[in-house]
This record gives C-alpha cells, sequence and structure tokens, in this order.
C-alpha cells in the first residue's frame, strides 16, 4: 500500500470522524512501553530482536452506539530493532579497509525509529464498574527521527556463515571490530510514512467520569522501512504496546 493511499484513508476517516454526528465522549491520556522489532523478506534478515522504548499520547473516544465507540490517538511511539551477530557490512563502515563485492562482520546494529502516530480503531466494551473490551483499525506514522547504533564485536568475513575470514593482501590495513562503531543519522534512508494494522485489547475501571485504562496494542506495519530496500533489505517494523491510561467523561 504505497503513501498517497495511506494519506487518503487517513484523511477519509478523520473528515469522518469531523462531520459525522458523534460527539466526543471522552478525552484522555495515556503511556508506558513499546516493544518495537523489525521483520525482514528473507531468513537472513529474521535475526532481528526486539528493543526498548517509551509510548505516549492523547486520545478522543466517540461513542457509535451502545457497546461500541470509535478511539483516535496522536501518539509519540518508538519503532525498530536490533539486528545482532554475523551480517552484512553496509555502506563506507569499512575505513581504510579495500572495497569488496559482499563482506560480513559480527556487530550489533540498533535501529532507532520514533514516530508521531495516529491510530483510529474501533472498541467493542462490555461490562460494569470494571469493563474489558477488545479493538482494532488502522494506523499511520510520521516519521520525527532515525538513528543507527553500531557496534563491533568480532572478524570479518567473507560469508554469512562466519566460516571464511576475509583475507588481507599486503600493506593492507588490519581489521578492527572498533571500526563499525558508530551512531548515525539515518532519516533520509527511511520512509517519512508507516502504515499499517492494528488492535489488542484491555480493561478499564470507571468512577464516576474518570476512567483508569490498562491497554495492550499490537501494531503490523504494511510497507517497507528503508527508502532503497535493495541496499538495505526488505524490513517492516511493528511494535507492542502496554499503557495505562486515564480518562476523563465529557458526557455520558
Amino acid at each position: 500500500m504505497n503513501h498517497q493511499l495511506s494519506r487518503y484513508l487517513l484523511l477519509s476517516l478523520s473528515l469522518s470522524l469531523a462531520f459525522c454526528p458523534m460527539e466526543a465522549q471522552q478525552i484522555g491520556i495515556h503511556g508506558g512501553l513499546s516493544l518495537p522489532d523489525l521483520r525482514g523478506a528473507t531468513q537472513e534478515q529474521q535475526t532481528v530482536l526486539s528493543r526498548q522504548d517509551t509510548y505516549y499520547g492523547i486520545f478522543l473516544s466517540f461513542k457509535v452506539k451502545n457497546l461500541l465507540t470509535l478511539q483516535a490517538d496522536l501518539n509519540y511511539c518508538g519503532e525498530g530493532g536490533i539486528s545482532a551477530g554475523i551480517q552484512q557490512v553496509y555502506g563506507n563502515s569499512l575505513k581504510n579497509f579495500p572495497p569488496a563485492d559482499t563482506l560480513y562482520a559480527n556487530y550489533d546494529s540498533h535501529t532507532i525509529l520514533h514516530y508521531l502516530e495516529v491510530p483510529i480503531v474501533a472498541r467493542l466494551t462490555w461490562g460494569n464498574h470494571v469493563k474489558y473490551f477488545l479493538e482494532g483499525g488502522i494506523f499511520t506514522g510520521y516519521l520525527v527521527d532515525a538513528r543507527q547504533v553500531n557496534s563491533g564485536k568480532g572478524g570479518l568475513f567473507e560469508d554469512p556463515e562466519g566460516r571464511d575470514p576475509a583475507v588481507l593482501k599486503p600493506g593492507e590495513t588490519p581489521f578492527s571490530p572498533g571500526v563499525l562503531n558508530s551512531n548515525s543519522n539515518i532519516y533520509t534512508r527511511i520512509n517519512s510514512v508507516n502504515f499499517g494494522l492494528t488492535g489488542g485489547g484491555g480493561m478499564s475501571y470507571e468512577s464516576g467520569r474518570s476512567q483508569l485504562i490498562l491497554d495492550l496494542r499490537i501494531s503490523e506495519g504494511m510497507e517497507g522501512i528503508y527508502r532503497d530496500q535493495g541496499q538495505y533489505g526488505k524490513y517492516k517494523t511493528g511494535n507492542v504496546t502496554v499503557s495505562f491510561g486515564y480518562a476523563f467523561m465529557i458526557r455520558k
């Protein structure tokens, strides 16, 4: 799904919220933990670990029917992942080392992405003072910043399994793992928009016009994050978020 379509869908839903006869029922804030990861298209790219980041935002809830509400969020959310072990060396990582078609090294690569996300979810709720809910919908994320932090751990190889060490020729500079240590701004490598599906569930406790909310949500990006997927791989990003929130009931 391309960026124009994602913007069109988000705009359509936003206009629907703006002009439909529904009135906002609740306004609230929430925050918690984001556990993002990266998913690659090949077996080699599957060895990406999750990391931890922050997640917080504001939301409005609109009543549709007795048990059904529509919620729109504006969240600041961490995405990305950690690629560990023997992997391909990209770009100008090998300073003072002769170029090669393909080389691999043992290092950790932290891809740290932050998005301003706008999820819109339908929520089915049941219960009395203690309520339970299931939710599902879509989200669009707009990239705020992107960094890649690398740290070298071992040798340089000519194969992805690490069986064939790269052989130096006379006069060439020996490879050192520290050469791979870097902290780079990769904003221009990343697509500015991430679009996907989100869903989850949780519970809440209501007292008067106040409500405390525990929400578990899973989001899956539908687009590759890199502009040049041929060079950097066909990775998609998503996350699991756990948040605690407070909502104030504007009207019952």
